[in-house]
């Protein structure tokens, strides 16, 4: 062990990603909702770190939201790193992007060369309250499209699997962003994973398994 941190909010912490290839840099949320960046660097025979908050839970109380989203916690339960293979040569790759995953909503923020959010999709007020999101990064076939090269961000949440497509970030209105495949399942989802190009694996709450083709949605 060479540091020990401490969350400033005395919150548990729900998750934490490395996301800037061999650096020190982490992603961490807590289960307050707030979501820090860490630096951590060695200098004069010690290690130090630096804490920037990313989101502020405070900040997100004012914003207007949806009245079905008040009953549940805050927190993001789940970070995804998009991978720069999965956008090489892609107006994408001049960013990094990631995807953060909680009861309320799911968040897409740029990390560099610029913070901010650029996507938001809300929980659909028709789901059971134990619902939980799971998400994974992913490239492969859309509907109409076997040669898409965009990246792909699998979005399940009760009984369906929706495929985000990501063509850029610059467009207004998020143009750049749509929905571009559906897959309704038998059993609540329990986690989604890309596994490798144009395969995404599901895992259902029955302890189903299946292995599903992006192309077909």
């Amino acid at each position: 062990m060479i540091k020990t941190v401490s969350p400033k909010d005395e919150h548990p912490v729900l998750c934490v990603k490395f996301w800037k290839g061999d650096s020190n840099d982490m992603i961490v949320s807590l289960g307050s909702g707030a979501v820090y960046l860490y630096r951590f660097n060695y200098s004069f025979f010690k290690w130090r770190c630096d804490a920037t908050k990313l989101l502020d839970p405070e900040s997100e109380k004012k914003k207007e939201h949806a009245e079905h989203l008040e009953k549940y916690p805050n927190g993001y339960h789940s970070i995804q790193i998009l991978k720069k293979e999965h956008c090489r040569g892609h107006p994408l790759a001049q960013y990094t992007v990631v995807a953060l995953a909680s009861m309320k909503m799911i968040l897409v923020v740029t990390l560099e060369p610029h913070v901010g959010i650029v996507y938001k999709f809300e929980r659909p007020p028709e789901l059971v309250f134990t619902s939980v999101s799971c998400i994974s990064w992913g490239i492969g076939s859309v509907p109409g499209d076997v040669n898409n090269k965009h990246p792909l961000l699998a979005i399940g949440w009760g009984n369906e699997i929706q495929l985000l497509q990501f063509q850029n970030l610059e467009e207004e209105s998020t143009r750049g962003i749509r929905f571009v495949g559906f897959h309704e399942t038998e059993e609540e989802i329990f986690n989604v994973d890309f596994i490798s190009e144009n395969l995404l694996h599901l895992y259902d709450f029955k302890r189903n398994m299946r292995l599903l083709y992006t192309g077909y949605f």
